[in-house]
């Protein structure tokens, strides 16, 4: 059977239109041959899936239109590019175009025969228990009512240390003093302006790194650890002993008003190796060495940036900024040192830049 046999009208009817190029009796072109021959374009028009995968892995539950992402704390989600699956002709905004997720984002899935619906996604960021909830492990997505906790549940390397965020202040008593063991490595920052205090009746160093652990102070937001020198009472240890490995690698950290008595007033390095190229030592004192104190023939200051300023020394000599015993090794550079090193002796250098006027004679290994 011919296909005019078939069709008989119809055939020319469409022929006509086709070649005319216009609509009879304003009927569209598409409904007219979806009529005559049955064939119709799909109103599907669904999200199907919703997932994130950086910065932090997550996949939306959808309700109806509504789908609801819940994200690790401490991610930033003002430039989210989801993955979308999706049943219609198009989406928009479309499948991997970043979107500021602080408030609630519509997305409009629209179908083959052009019908759209509308969905609203909503990205929370997962939050701690306020006075409970102190530290966040970025590894596990898991909070800690304990600083020491969180560390003790790291598992990171020295190249790839595990994170963790402080979420709020904390003050350090003498059971709840942190050591970076052997073998732990981490990064410490703030998830928001965060404190590390001293806490009463703890005289001892707020923070060890053990030989073969490693702790890294960094992060965007305020960091400070503070040694309350106004406490009526007098430490014994800097606020922080290295015997393994400390960076500070951030501008926002900040190791501040430590009253110790004996050497080393913000960091103690005692064989180990202290990496220094951003922050701030100020408004320590101690016996020895006000900001930083360098003894043992493994012992490493490295210093590239940050500051260390305005600290003290309670021997007349003794190293305002910095002590170095004369077996441990000491570097830094212009802008941080040059012109304002002051030299005692060979077993002790005087840092107390930028604020000195003195000059000085080249530095003393």
């Amino acid at each position: 059977m011919g296909l005019a046999d078939k069709y008989g009208y119809r055939v020319l009817f469409l022929l006509t239109v086709l070649l005319s190029g216009c609509d009879i009796f304003n009927t569209p072109i598409r409904p007219f041959i979806d009529s005559q021959f049955g064939a119709s374009l799909s109103d599907a028009r669904e999200i199907t899936a919703f997932i994130i995968t950086s910065p932090a892995v997550a996949v939306g539950t959808i309700t109806g239109t509504d789908i609801a992402v819940t994200v690790p704390y401490g991610t930033t989600v003002t430039n989210i590019a989801p993955i979308i699956t999706h049943t219609g002709a198009s989406i928009s905004p479309a499948s991997g175009t970043p979107q500021n997720f602080t408030g609630p984002v519509t997305y409009t899935v629209t179908a083959a025969d052009g019908s759209p619906r509308d969905y609203t996604v909503t990205v929370t960021v997962q939050q701690p228990v306020v006075g409970t909830d102190v530290a966040f492990l970025q590894s596990t997505k898991t909070f800690f009512t304990t600083l020491q906790g969180a560390v003790a549940a790291s598992n990171g390397t020295a190249a790839n240390p595990d994170t963790i965020i402080l979420c709020e202040d904390i003050d350090i008593i003498n059971a709840t003093k942190v050591t970076i063991g052997s073998g732990q490595h981490v990064k410490l920052i703030a998830g928001g302006t965060a404190r590390i205090n001293r806490g009463a009746s703890n005289f001892g160093s707020l923070i060890t790194v053990a030989s073969g652990g490693s702790l890294e102070l960094g992060g965007d937001l305020a960091l400070t650890i503070d040694g309350k020198k106004d406490f009526p009472y007098t430490a014994t240890a800097a606020l922080i002993t290295v015997q393994g490995t400390l960076i500070m690698s951030s501008n926002a950290v900040t190791l501040r008003d430590n009253n110790n008595s004996g050497d080393g007033g913000g960091v103690y390095v005692g064989g180990g190796t202290f990496t220094m190229s951003g922050g701030s030592i100020t408004g320590n004192t101690a016996e020895f060495g006000g900001g930083v104190f360098v003894t043992g023939s493994l012992a490493e200051f490295t210093m590239s940036g940050g500051s260390i300023t305005a600290n003290n020394n309670i021997i007349s000599g003794s190293g305002k900024s910095l002590y170095k015993n004369g077996i441990g090794t000491a570097t830094y550079g212009p802008p941080w040192a040059t012109g304002n090193i002051l030299m005692y002796t060979w077993t002790h250098q005087d840092l107390p830049y930028p604020d000195s006027s003195s000059p000085s004679p080249a530095p003393q290994s």
